[in-house]
């Protein structure tokens, strides 16, 4: 062990390094003079007096004053019972207030993700964290690499309802394919889980994949909505025959034909 190693760790508990400088030379070598500990430690002399000030106000030295003042150290065990003391109180304090500071100062904006990869693995933790239940909507092929993971979280009694398009059906209850207009897009994703975090985005073309994660209240309520009306469509149109759902796919194109 040499002198630096010990500079630096009286550092780490607060000393400044002219204060480590002399606190170690006190140690090795006491009583001694301000001049001599300037010589030993380093601290210039200009500065050494101040420095033993600091030291004496920390209760780690005393001096005995006479002609000549001279400067002892403390049971440095004194002084590491102390820190230690003070070190886990201010520990304690932490540990307790800080998980309450990340609560209250939690930001609900919006997060953008790029990449059909990186959307694909957020979603997965997401599933995987999920305690109450899941909204979700989106193409069947993307669907189907949570299928497992969904499995998992019904096996947690997490309730899942939702809306997939695409012909491979989600082995999955609450989960319909969807009915009503046509899929226009086919890749857009939207998830929303125990009312507190949603992802709304799109997963091709893979070069324009994005998605916004976000646990803004309001924009969680739209996202749950949406699905909850998808969902809502395609239960009440599932039964319905061919013509009767190309007569209302026109006329969605027709409307949506008329908006700017």
């Amino acid at each position: 062990m040499n002198n630096s190693d010990l500079i630096q760790a009286l550092e780490n508990l607060g000393f400044s390094n002219y204060e480590a400088r002399a606190y170690i030379a006190i140690l090795a070598e006491h009583p001694i003079t301000g001049y001599k500990l300037s010589k030993i430690s380093g601290v210039p002399r200009s500065r050494v007096y101040e420095t033993i000030e600091k030291l004496t106000a920390k209760n780690l030295i005393v001096s005995q004053k006479g002609d000549i003042t001279l400067v002892a150290p403390v049971d440095p065990a004194f002084f590491l019972g102390e820190k230690e003391k003070e070190n886990q109180r201010t520990i304690d304090f932490l540990r307790k207030f800080l998980p309450q500071m990340k609560k209250s100062t939690e930001d609900p904006g919006i997060w953008n993700i790029a990449g059909r990869d990186q959307i694909l693995e957020i979603i997965s933790r997401l599933i995987s964290h999920s305690e109450k239940h899941i909204y979700l909507l989106g193409f069947s092929s993307d669907l189907l690499l949570y299928e497992e993971a969904l499995a998992k979280a019904i096996r947690r009694k997490v309730q899942i309802h939702g809306v997939y398009c695409g012909e491979k059906p989600l082995q999955v209850d609450h989960i319909y394919r969807h009915q009503g207009q046509p899929c226009s897009a086919c890749h857009e994703i939207a998830l929303s889980l125990d009312s507190k975090q949603a992802l709304v985005g799109t997963t091709f073309p893979l070069e324009k994949a994005s998605a916004a994660l976000t646990k803004n209240a309001g924009i969680i309520y739209i996202i749950e909505q949406y699905i909850k009306h998808e969902i809502f469509i395609s239960k009440m149109f599932q039964n319905h025959d061919e013509s009767t759902m190309e007569k209302w796919k026109q006329i969605y194109r027709q409307i949506v034909h008329n908006l700017p």
